[in-house]
């Protein structure tokens, strides 16, 4: 493959878009302004209380960008292959493959990550290039997540739902934990759920206005949450059957629609697909090219046809509740609803709690809800629960042996982001239900307002218990965090806050000025509009022009640059706190071309440097010979051999004990415990 993937080949290709995109809006002739009123559904003035709702979930957003710039990355899965893939890509300036996690090494489900759809990485990707290290690497899932709530808002108001209840349904989708948990990973269930919802609302706007414009979109949508996740294609099929369905049943009516020439309606439907196709193919495409498959290992059986592969999807399968779960055994049910409590919290519960109150009046009320829309996105979500009950990893994941355990583990609480598609539209549900009945809209804003401050308070806990837990002292997740305060409460309340204090060490400070900063704005918000008016027209939001709008924008483009330095400082020193000193040590001690070979690690993305400057190279011991290991690796130009933290089911591999001599060809020259961090051993000269 050549070359290309670099800084100046990527401004190239974005100038070109944009030129493409010029030419295509060029000929039409109309007010931005209003064209922007009219796709976000605010032509009618804000109410105080939907001002409320903005700023409230506004100011969470920009804590989160505060956070996604300041906070290193800590989860398990995006330190074990996400960002090392990008790593590499940056460093080869191609999309190339890590040979750990396509060829045979024992761990059968890392030789299927190779030919995972990694569309989203290469967004992310893309941030390591201005910088030259991941400051911002996890803005695209900060747009994700907004993205994901503009289209809750838009589905529930192309429904029905009344506006002030589709922004709080849309505020309670974005701040529950599971949600908002994923902005600062590297996971891309947000983003496969934002373009899935995106995707559905596009396909119903098209059914209802017949604009080619929308079907467009709705397959270039589709297209992105197929490169992805390989999960999309059974998610992607679901969406295309409902449209054909409502599209025959329009037909069927013989409604009549806003008349489009057939050659507009086939430019924009041959360039959707192409999109699609680009998008949503290259992965695919790319698998079958290299291994003549293209899901990579996973074999695949249609009818007569069989495309071999290493890996029975029934082996995935048997990850799943629906293989695992077992109804009549309670401590399943335990795990199940303990875990839910955590991860779900308010926003969930009353959103499932205006659905069911729904049933109360459904078919009697005469608001304007396009019941034939509710029902397709009813039976939407009774599918997209079947999907979920059936995706592998949801109940448990695999032992070290390959063996899966026959109980339902801890890990159903992770999986629980899989499943941000359904939250969506449960979110789109629940706002026309309170529409349906009536609920009182100063409750329905006041459980979006605390919504929005728990969701603050959580994004820090869950963050400082993946590191505490990863990083220093293995004292659990969050939910470990929060059962040992409460047990602390009821027997010694103040050893147990200053317990709870210690674990949160310097976050204190920063947990304490998001929520101030929040509480500040929001009565500071409605303080203002209860003095000044009753509502706001959004057109009058706009900078005066006396100001001078150059005058502003340099100003703003400083105050930029002040703040993009000021957290890259931030992220250097909480980078330092959480991985230790390994940026430090790579940096101080070893050259560029140090090529550093790693094994038994899930965090091979720190060996990398700061800077990624060191090639880092997989290379365990494919022989009972240590002479030939170490042949290899000075073949290999490997003077570091880094390895750990260690997982109770690599403590039996061999090449442990021969680093670990100390009469042997290695020497410790970084690193304590293996346990809880990484160690580097160099060879001897």
């Amino acid at each position: 493959m050549l070359k290309q993937f670099t800084l100046n080949a990527v401004l190239l290709f974005e100038l070109i878009i944009f030129l493409l995109g010029l030419k295509i809006c060029s000929p039409v002739k109309y007010d931005q302004w209003r064209a922007l009123k009219n796709a976000l559904r605010i032509n009618q003035p804000l109410s105080k209380l939907e001002i409320l709702i903005i700023t409230a979930i506004s100011s969470v957003g920009l804590i989160l960008l505060h956070c996604l710039a300041t906070q290193p990355i800590v989860d398990y899965d995006s330190l074990w292959y996400h960002l090392p893939i990008m790593a590499r890509w940056y460093q080869e300036a191609a999309f190339v493959r890590l040979v750990e996690f396509t060829q045979p090494t024992g761990d059968w489900i890392a030789e299927q990550m190779g030919y995972y759809p990694y569309n989203w990485e290469i967004l992310c990707t893309l941030f390591f290039m201005p910088f030259r290290e991941d400051f911002l690497v996890t803005f695209p899932n900060l747009i994700a997540w907004i993205i994901l709530g503009l289209a809750v808002y838009l589905l529930s108001v192309e429904v029905g739902a009344k506006r002030i209840y589709a922004m709080a349904a849309s505020t309670l989708v974005m701040t529950i934990p599971t949600v908002i948990l994923q902005v600062n990973t590297l996971h891309i269930d947000l983003p496969f759920a934002s373009f899935f919802t995106a995707s559905l609302y596009f396909g119903l706007l098209y059914n209802r206005t017949n604009s080619p414009i929308n079907i467009f979109m709705f397959l270039t949508s589709l297209g992105m949450f197929l490169g992805i996740k390989s999960s999309g294609v059974g998610y992607a099929a679901l969406l295309v059957v409902l449209l054909f369905v409502l599209e025959i049943r329009k037909l069927l009516q013989r409604k009549s629609y806003t008349s489009v020439t057939k050659t507009k309606f086939f430019n924009w439907l041959i360039f959707g697909s192409l999109c699609l196709l680009w998008l949503g193919g290259f992965w695919y495409v790319k698998n079958l090219i290299d291994v003549g498959n293209p899901l990579g290992h996973v074999r695949i059986q249609l009818a007569n046809i069989i495309i071999p592969g290493t890996l029975d999807l029934n082996r995935l399968r048997a990850t799943s509740l629906a293989y695992i779960f077992e109804p009549q055994n309670f401590s399943h049910w335990r795990i199940l609803f303990k875990q839910a409590i955590v991860l779900f919290q308010i926003p969930f519960l009353f959103m499932a709690l205006q659905i069911v109150l729904m049933v109360r009046v459904w078919g009697r009320s005469r608001s304007k809800i396009r019941f034939d829309y509710l029902f397709t996105l009813i039976v939407l979500l009774i599918l997209l629960g079947f999907l979920y009950w059936n995706t592998p990893y949801t109940a448990v994941t695999y032992t070290a042996t390959g063996s899966l355990p026959s109980l339902v583990s801890s890990t159903v609480g992770q999986a629980f982001r899989y499943g941000i598609s359904m939250f969506s539209i449960i979110g789109v549900v629940a706002a026309v239900g309170a529409t349906l009945t009536q609920t009182r809209e100063t409750g329905v804003v006041a459980i979006a307002l605390l919504s929005c401050l728990l969701g603050i308070v959580n994004h820090v806990i869950f963050y400082i218990a993946r590191v505490q837990s990863a990083f220093k002292t293995n004292i659990g997740g969050a939910s470990v965090i929060a059962n040992n305060f409460i047990t602390g409460l009821k027997s010694n309340p103040g050893e147990a806050i200053i317990q709870l204090m210690d674990v949160m060490g310097d976050n204190l400070l920063d947990f304490s000025l998001y929520t101030g900063f929040y509480i500040v704005v929001v009565l500071g918000t409605y303080y203002i509009s209860c003095k000044n008016f009753d509502r706001i027209n959004v057109s009058n939001l706009f900078i005066p022009r006396s100001l001078g709008q150059l005058s502003v924008t340099v100003i703003l483009i400083g105050l930029l640059f002040t703040a993009i330095n000021t957290t890259r400082e931030k992220r250097d020193i909480q980078r330092t706190e959480v991985y230790g000193g390994i940026y430090k040590y790579i940096a101080t001690n070893l050259k560029p071309n140090d090529h550093i070979g790693y094994l038994l690690s899930n965090r091979s993305y720190l060996f990398y440097g700061k800077n990624f400057n060191q090639k880092v190279l997989f290379t365990p011991s494919y022989s009972e010979s240590l002479s030939q290991w170490l042949n290899d690796l000075k073949q290999q130009n490997i003077s570091v051999v880094a390895i750990g933290p260690l997982e109770p089911r690599m403590m039996s591999n061999r090449e442990i004990p021969w680093l670990q001599n100390p009469n042997g060809p290695f020497t410790p020259v970084f690193g304590q415990d293996l346990n809880l961090g990484s160690m580097f051993y160099r060879i001897k000269a």
